[in-house]
């Protein structure tokens, strides 16, 4: 903050604000205001924990920039800093949103506030996928091409993480599944994607206007994979009901009527258990997430397994190499 305002500015209110899977959210306010980043006190730092990371970077700050700039409700995204020597790691600075999440309003709200929290979700989903992809993609944009642009949730980039792994053998079944059903997971309408789209990836600012976080998985690709993703999530946290509710009014919003949405949800499932076994298999560098979270999954490593239950009967396969390697892990972990 001193190098972007010439010394004129410090920080103050410094605090850690959150620690997610990929990156570490850090507060703080600068005094007096930098002109740079056009009057706003109270910023934001979103942190990436590897080097090789600052192109993600710096894709997801111009991708912020540019939806801000089309009337696009997320935080305003003010300096790129690809300087690991700061922070440990590459990241940019945003604007600070003050307010609560709309999943909190959701599980605590009012009546009115939990029948409207599906409503803000489908309206500003369609929104998203109704803007052009072409304009995220080429010189100056987010993307250089359409395949650096392509979401984590398509089958390609799923394979990509997956087939490299130490534990390939393991994951063949996957990869076979993916494989026998891609035809019915490609050839769709290609939109601009968020990647981890739901009701907790949505704040209220305290006059009550929504604004959406958390672009790091954002891409290209078929609509159908944000909202398999947001379903499976509400699902595996039980709460069947809000996903139920979010598809209903995405589709009054956007007009779109699914065919085949369990095939995608099944390949929203195959990807998370996937992720989960490579980054503990070879470490979370191997997929760009944090270094604190191997320690943190290996701990729940029943929540782990019961991912792979729900995986074989939604895909009707049997996972016996990933059933093996979690008791194995969980073997050597009661043992110390």
């Amino acid at each position: 903050m001193s190098r972007a305002s010439g010394g004129r500015s410090a920080v103050s209110a410094f605090k850690r604000a959150s620690d997610g899977w990929e990156t570490e959210i850090l507060m703080f306010t600068v005094e007096p205001f930098i002109p740079e980043f056009g009057g706003l006190r109270h910023l934001a730092a979103r942190v990436y924990p590897w080097l090789w990371q600052t192109e993600r970077v710096r894709a997801e700050f111009l991708l912020l920039d540019t939806l801000f700039k089309a009337g696009y409700p997320v935080p305003r995204a003010v300096r790129f800093e690809p300087d690991a020597a700061f922070l440990g790691g590459p990241f940019f600075v945003m604007e600070q949103i003050r307010g609560s999440l709309l999943g909190v309003q959701y599980t605590r709200g009012t009546e009115q506030q939990k029948h409207e929290a599906p409503l803000i979700f489908g309206d500003l989903l369609a929104r998203l996928h109704a803007m052009d992809p072409g304009a995220f993609v080429g010189e100056g944009t987010a993307w250089r091409d359409r395949h650096a642009a392509l979401t984590t949730l398509e089958p390609e980039s799923i394979r990509e993480f997956l087939a490299p792994s130490s534990i390939s053998p393991q994951l063949a079944p996957i990869l076979k599944w993916m494989d026998d059903h891609r035809p019915g997971l490609e050839g769709g309408e290609t939109c601009l994607l968020h990647g981890d789209f739901h009701l907790w990836n949505i704040m209220l600012r305290e006059d009550g206007r929504p604004v959406v976080l958390d672009w790091g998985q954002a891409g290209l690709g078929d609509p159908h994979h944000d909202i398999a993703q947001s379903m499976l999530l509400s699902k595996t946290q039980n709460m069947p009901g809000v996903a139920q509710a979010c598809l209903e009014a995405y589709g009054a919003a956007s007009g779109r009527r699914f065919e085949n949405l369990e095939l995608f949800e099944t390949m929203a499932l195959a990807r998370r258990l996937g992720g989960v076994m490579v980054c503990l298999a070879d470490g979370p560098e191997a997929l760009g997430l944090r270094p604190e979270l191997a320690p943190y999954m290996f701990k729940r490593l029943d929540q782990i397994d019961a991912l792979r239950v729900l995986l074989e009967r939604q895909a009707r396969i049997s996972l016996p190499g990933i059933r093996s390697l979690l008791s194995q892990w969980a073997a050597a972990g009661s043992m110390g």
